[in-house]
């Protein structure tokens, strides 16, 4: 199945997020856009150039307070949503799992933090602004890069926020100063992190019209990563180093999208 919709070129994945998030706002439930859907709608409102990162999207991942998360399941099953029970009846306290019959999109909910190979928690700054659709520049770039393994998907969603935001004070801009505070308190989630920044500064070269841009945003956040105060635990658990596991190893659930159209 095509990435686009047959009407207008949008992703199919992205015209459920933009419906799931104005049913959920509608009931003043606090949720946000992540993953790869969540870096499309922040590149897209900047550019039409963002058409040139555009990728398949299979699911649409979402994050929503712990007191929402009742009522937002029970929104998304009024928009015709189907519960994976026997997923929800096990991580229903820190994550659900739905799926859309009609054209085998899977919709994930992490309630309250994000939690896989490192957490990041979800204060109430990752939820700002308030009107826009997707989660915060920078626990969005975080939940991105704390995948120890992180696949070319990752990188290209993540080289792509890069493309269209420069890292500054700005409101369209990737908070420097709060990404480097939030590594500083977590040696684990630094030591992924900046790893990853590296792989994404590789993939520069293949984005010759962005590259610059890439590369200048990627150093300007190691620089600040490497420069900020770290935290007594943060310095704590850099003497162990790499001699002991520092992330989780999550084991993504398989799902059976065969499921009956309500």
């Amino acid at each position: 199945m095509s990435h686009t919709s047959t009407s207008g070129g949008e992703p199919r994945a992205v015209h459920h997020a933009k419906a799931i998030i104005a049913a959920t706002s509608a009931t003043g439930i606090r949720a946000k856009t992540i993953g790869g859907v969540g870096c499309w709608l922040h590149n897209v409102e900047h550019s039409e150039e963002a058409h040139a990162f555009v990728r398949d999207y299979h699911d649409v991942d979402f994050v929503m307070s712990r007191k929402a998360a009742v009522r937002g399941g029970q929104v998304l099953e009024e928009l015709g949503y189907t519960p994976v029970s026997s997923f929800n009846s096990v991580q229903g306290e820190t994550r659900l799992m739905y799926l859309s019959a009609a054209d085998r999109i899977r919709i994930d909910v992490f309630i309250g933090s994000f939690e896989m190979c490192h957490t990041i928690p979800m204060e109430k700054p990752a939820f700002t602004p308030d009107a826009h659709p997707a989660l915060n520049l920078v626990e969005l770039l975080l939940t991105k890069l704390q995948v120890v393994n992180c696949n070319e998907k990752d990188l290209h969603d993540l080289a792509s926020l890069f493309a269209f935001h420069a890292v500054g004070s700005g409101p369209d801009d990737i908070d420097g100063e709060r990404f480097a505070r939030l590594l500083g308190k977590d040696w684990g989630l630094w030591r992924t992190a900046t790893t990853n920044l590296e792989k994404v500064e590789a993939q520069a070269g293949r984005a010759p019209s962005h590259g610059s841009r890439i590369t200048d945003g990627v150093r300007a956040l190691r620089a600040l990563a490497e420069q900020a105060p770290k935290s007594p635990r943060w310095k704590a658990r850099a003497v162990l180093g790499e001699r002991v596991r520092w992330y989780e190893q999550p084991e993504e659930p398989e799902v059976e999208m065969e499921v009956q159209v309500r």
